[in-house]
């Protein structure tokens, strides 16, 4: 299970956000670890990626060379509440420029 730690503010348009599929938000890889960052206009929030297996992952979506990160991408995901902040990620796409959205995770699990 992929799990996102995160602290939503207590807002409607957060808390109605994370029930729906495909919320827009950045995914950032590198030498802090795995984080999504949700932004304006929805609303403001970033979160830690826990028990994610990192050869899967780059198996999958290709990392960057050099920089800060490995993966710093425009993304979408779908998450399902686990308990008070904590999220199984359901999905996660990632975009890149010279192909479009590479499905990461799908029903909970990577798409390996």
């Amino acid at each position: 299970m992929i799990l996102l730690t995160i602290d939503f503010p207590e807002i409607l348009s957060a808390q109605c956000a994370i029930d729906q599929l495909d919320i827009p938000c950045v995914c950032f890889i590198g030498r802090d670890g795995f984080k999504i960052k949700f932004d304006l206009p929805l609303f403001a929030a970033e979160g830690v990626v826990k028990a994610w297996d990192e050869y899967k992952f780059n198996a999958i979506a290709p990392a960057y060379g050099g920089g800060d990160f490995t993966h710093n991408n425009f993304s979408k995901i779908t998450l399902k509440r686990n308990m008070k902040n904590e999220y199984q990620i359901n999905s996660l796409s990632l975009f890149y420029g010279a192909c479009g959205w590479v499905d990461v995770i799908q029903d909970g699990d990577y798409c390996i």
